[in-house]
Order: structure tokens, then sequence, then C-alpha cells
């Protein structure tokens, strides 16, 4: 009776092991983490600013990004993406006030909330400069053999041999040369930027998953600083290109500069925001976000794929030059399709086509040369437009393709009360013959 009650306590608690082992046993992926800078073991002083620059990833979507320092978080930034996405990169910062080794920790969570984060060491130290040391040494004269009479003494030292009583001070001085007051340094200059346009890609541009274009941008430097070694770099949302940083033109204060991104839209559907923001050459962030914001709809959403705007040419002046653009046919019956052909358009920062499934003005961009084919419901205008954004001037030509009516058949023999009539049809044109 004994081994059978053991026996049964011992077969609940193995029940009860492979229970626990498999509730363990569910899958859940967890973020990978990285900060790409800046590196650990980094030096900064009171009162500077750290950026830390990370890069979260999880095939189950990132859902916000919190960073941390000793322990105690010190901002949390959520994904632009309601559902999360596979990656979020973004730029935090925090202000180094208390001197000594601090850890700053990155911590990422997922749309199923699994949790995963990446830490670094920095130094911070006091700003104090270092002064000389004075140094004083003290001789004190010890008496001396019998000397033979010499002239007067004139140096410290040869009073104190020839007097024990007395005590030489000496003072060790610097050989660095008395500071002189500095001349007043000029006013720092001070960094800033303004949005100007989109060149390319306005805001809730719509793409097929995966489609590459160029994102373009012209800015002005309303600062006082020259931007020389300037970067263009990703802060948060979306990042669409390949590199999260890309050399920004020599710009004077007062000037402009048109700033180029390649990029690919993401493979999944939905709405997505990226940020980009000017950073000069110390490493500071500054000026306005520059935002590209796009759709990439699902196949239910009836919505056309929008074809790669041509690159932006930032010469262009004055109005477009002269262009070709003829259809393939002017007069087409009900389901016959027509085939819209142009020649290269030079002098000019975007080219557009528009009617029909192009839809209204402005309608989509297209490359130059080019051909688009489309089938008509109905008589169509269709209107292609160059437009040189430099000088607001434009140049456009249309095809009007008209939709034949139908025609009833009316070919055969027919009975009337005059008699018997035959009838042939050729298109619109009925000819016939009496019997």
């Amino acid at each position: 009776m004994q081994r059978n009650v053991i026996f049964a306590l011992i077969s609940a608690l193995l029940g009860l092991v492979i229970i626990s082992c498999q509730g363990i046993g569910g899958s859940t992926s967890k973020p990978v983490v990285i900060i790409a800078s800046p590196p650990s073991g980094s030096l900064y002083a009171v009162g500077e600013k750290v950026v830390v620059q990370s890069t979260s990833t999880d095939p189950a979507g990132i859902v916000k990004v919190a960073l941390a320092v000793d322990g105690v978080q010190v901002r949390e930034d959520p994904s632009p993406v309601a559902q999360g996405q596979a990656q979020f990169s973004l730029i935090q910062e925090w202000l180094a006030e208390q001197p000594g080794q601090h850890t700053l920790t990155v911590r990422a969570t997922n749309t199923q909330g699994a949790t995963a984060e990446s830490g670094i060491l920095i130094n911070v130290r006091e700003q104090t400069g270092v002064q000389p040391t004075l140094i004083i040494a003290i001789a004190t004269a010890v008496p001396l053999a019998t000397l033979p009479p010499t002239a007067p003494p004139t140096t410290p030292a040869e009073v104190a041999a020839t007097n024990p009583a007395v005590t030489v001070i000496v003072t060790a001085t610097s050989d660095v040369p008395p500071a002189t007051a500095p001349a007043t340094p000029p006013p720092p200059c001070s960094n800033n930027s303004k949005f100007v346009a989109d060149l390319t890609i306005p805001d809730g541009t719509t793409f097929t998953p995966n489609a590459v274009f160029n994102k373009s941008w012209r800015i002005s430097n309303n600062g006082t600083c020259a931007w020389e070694n300037y970067s263009l770099v990703f802060v948060s949302g979306t990042q669409m290109a390949a590199s999260s940083i890309f050399p920004v033109p020599n710009t004077p204060p007062g000037g402009t500069a048109d700033l180029v991104v390649p990029m690919t839209a993401p493979a999944n559907y939905g709405a997505y925001t990226g940020t980009w923001r000017l950073r000069d050459a110390s490493g500071k962030l500054f000026g306005t976000n520059l935002t590209v914001v796009i759709n990439v709809p699902s196949p239910v959403t009836a919505v056309p794929p929008t074809p790669t705007p041509p690159p932006t040419h930032a010469g262009c002046s004055g109005q477009p030059n002269d262009f070709s653009f003829n259809g393939s046919a002017t007069n087409i019956n009900a389901g016959q399709s027509v085939t819209l052909t142009w020649s290269a358009v030079s002098n000019a920062s975007a080219v557009y086509l528009s009617g029909g499934d192009f839809g209204p003005e402005p309608g989509q961009g297209v490359e130059t040369p080019g051909n688009r084919t489309t089938a008509p419901g109905a008589t169509t205008t269709f209107k292609l437009k160059a437009v040189c954004n430099n000088s607001g001037q434009t140049r456009e030509k249309t095809v009007t393709v008209t939709l034949n009516a139908a025609v009833g058949n009316f070919a055969g023999d027919w009975v009337i009360n005059f008699g018997n009539m035959s009838l042939t049809q050729n298109g619109s044109s009925v000819t016939g013959t009496y019997n």
C-alpha cells in the first residue's frame, strides 16, 4: 500500500514538470538592439549633450524604444506606426550633468511585450583648469671651515657661506611667461536651416512594395555658420534608405542646398514616415525636420502604383525645352487601347502625365523619354506637363483620344411593306438593294 502511494506521488510530480516544460516552450521573438554611437568608453564634459543613435529590429514589430541612464529611464519614443515596425532607428539625447562613469541602456519592446536591451559605458568629467604649482624650497646655511679672505658676498649663497646664522629662502619660478589678456574672440556663429520645398515625392505619395525612388528636399541656410563638412542624418521613423547619413553640399549663410536621398519603399503594406535632420561637423543636430511620408496600400485598395518621378535637375531655368507628345491613335472604338509616347524633356525639374487612368492634375510623375498604354472608356484629353521649379515656368502638350459611338448592325435581308431589301454594312456606312 505504501509503495502505491509513493508511486502515485511521483507520477503526479512528473506530470506537473511536463506541463511546466510545455508552458515554457512557447515561442516568442525578442528584439535585437544595436547602439551605433557613441562607442563605449567615450569621454564627455559636464553640461555636454550625449547623442545616442540606435537601431532595433524584430519581425514581430518594434512598438517603442526607451533610453535609461544608470537604470533610470530618461525618455521613451513610440513607433510612428501603430502596429509596430520591423526596423526602428532613432537618435535620443541626454544631458550629462553629473561627473563620473555612467551606464547608458537602450531598451526595445515588440508587439508581444518582449523586451531586449543593449548598453554602453561613458565617462563624464568636470570642466576644471589646471593651475601651475609654485614650489618653495628653504635652505639653511651651515658653518664652514676657515676660509681665506674673499671679496664681500653679493649673492644669497655667498651670504649664507660667510654668515652661518643667515637662512636663505629660495623660491622656484615658473618657466611659463606671464599670461597676457587674450584677444576678444569673435562671437560664435549659429546653425539653422529652413525648409523651402519638396522637389520630389510630396507627402502621401503611393508606392508599391519595394519600389525604388529618390526623395529630394530644398533647404536654405538661414543661420550665420557656413555649412562645411555637414551631414544629413536619419533621426526617427522608418529609414527607407541604405545609409543613415548623407553629405550636405557646402553652403554659405543665405544660400540654398538640394538634398537627395535614394530610398526603397517597405515590403509591407501601411503608412510610413521618416524624419531627417542636419548635423554639423561637431556632431550636433540643428534646423528643421525634413520628412518623407509615403503609403504602401494593400492589394484590396484600388490605387494604381505611382511611377518613380524623374531625378531633379537643380540647374533648370526659364521655360522647359520643347518636346513631342503623341498617341498611337486618336479615334478608337470601345474596348480598344492607345499608346501615348513622348520624347526626352530637358531643362525641367519634373514631368507629369494626367488625364484618364493617370488622374487629374498634377497626375503622375513620369520618366523621359517614355510611354504608357491605356484604354479610355470615354473621349479623353491627356496632358504631359514639364515644370522648372527654379523659375516656376512650365510647358505642356495634350493629346485627345475620341471614343467612337457604338453603331448597330443592319446587314442582312429585310422584308418591308413594298418588297425585300438586302443590306451590307462597313462600319457606320450601310448600302442596300431592293428586290
